[in-house]
């Protein structure tokens, strides 16, 4: 079947890629691509840690769409001991008209997503340490046009992200973005211009485990840094995310700063990368503590207190049902004419 050789194909073009990197990584040198390998300094650093993630959750009811958003703060503590408290979450709720289409809600949930995440940034005062679970710049490829004239535009979430970030660093705060999920090609951009290859159609998340799988050991292991004002923009992935960071530097009076380092916890870990907010300076070494603190031990994860956030903030079935039976139960009973009833969320006149 023609189906059956397509997948061949990929299969082949996937192998030959990997490959190509392998060879292409025992060969780098990092000092070539302006990069080091760091160790955490401590593996221990008392203070209170705020970890925030979000989620999203559409529903199609028929005629309209339901929108589900939830975030939660997980806060934990380091004395000389550990305690982790668990903060009630944030819910918002929005309904769209089917008409607006499935690309404009999704679109929509996820910004209506990142306000409920933006908002908790408002209230970390309390927290030394705070750990988003995805990246800082988040995300730069949703489209700003909208349905919901509610939800924030793009360009007022990124003030409102930008201006939390640099209250906290102004206060003297730590502020961190963990991403799992990463695509944008800061290393495959960075060994095409040093000439290691001729172009960028890799996968940066391969590239990154292979480079760190090189120096990775049996603790946290981090190679960087790389500085997003001295990033080059050829790359279209790059491209999109140098503009919505540049919005970010705008909207904070130029204030706001970035520098990434990608981060693995063993040889068998899943490499992140860690976005770090500075405003004039930061302690690489340091921030790979801050990681090592709370370093999951199975090594699968690389930070308790993100992927305690990320679970928690997930919207479950229960959550679902409680919104959109509510939104049944009350259209029913403002429903005057008893000729017509809900069936399957869709007003149908009763036979």
């Amino acid at each position: 079947m023609e189906a059956f050789r397509k997948i061949d194909d990929i299969v082949e073009k996937s192998i030959d890629r990997y490959n190509v990197i392998k060879t292409v990584i025992e060969s780098v040198d990092l000092s070539d691509l302006g990069l080091s390998v760091y160790y955490p300094k401590f593996t221990r650093v008392k203070g209170v840690y705020c970890a925030i993630d979000g989620s999203k959750n559409v529903q199609n009811l028929g005629d309209v769409y339901l929108i589900v958003a939830k975030a939660v703060k997980v806060i934990g503590e380091v004395t000389l001991g550990k305690k982790v408290i668990n903060k009630d979450p944030v819910f918002a709720v929005e309904i769209e008209d089917d008409y607006m289409g499935e690309d404009t809600v999704s679109n929509d949930s996820i910004r209506l997503m990142i306000y409920l995440e933006s908002q908790l940034l408002g209230t970390c005062d309390e927290c030394d340490y705070v750990l988003l679970d995805g990246p800082i710049v988040d995300p730069p490829i949703i489209e700003e046009k909208g349905g919901k004239q509610s939800i924030p535009s793009l360009k007022e979430l990124a003030s409102m992200r930008s201006q939390h970030v640099v209250s906290l660093l102004e206060k003297g705060k730590t502020v961190l973005g963990i991403a799992k999920r990463f695509s944008e090609r800061f290393l495959v951009s960075l060994l095409k211009e040093r000439g290691y290859l001729k172009d960028t159609d890799y996968r940066e998340k391969m590239v990154v485990d292979s480079l760190l799988s090189r120096f990775v050991g049996e603790g946290i292991t981090g190679i960087g840094v790389i500085e997003w004002d001295k990033v080059s923009r050829e790359v279209s992935e790059l491209d999109k995310l140098m503009s919505a960071y540049e919005a970010y530097k705008e909207h904070s009076g130029g204030k706001l700063k970035i520098a990434s380092v990608y981060v693995k916890a063993s040889k068998i870990g899943v490499p992140s990368r860690v976005d770090i907010a500075y405003i004039n300076n930061y302690d690489l070494e340091k921030v790979l503590s801050l990681i090592a603190t709370w370093e999951v031990k199975d090594r699968a994860e690389l930070n308790l207190l993100t992927v305690m956030a990320d679970a928690l903030s997930t919207i479950n079935n229960q959550e679902v049902k409680q919104f959109r039976e509510y939104y049944t139960i009350k259209t029913v009973e403002k429903l005057k004419d008893k000729d017509y009833i809900l069936s399957n969320f869709v007003l149908r006149k009763k036979i």
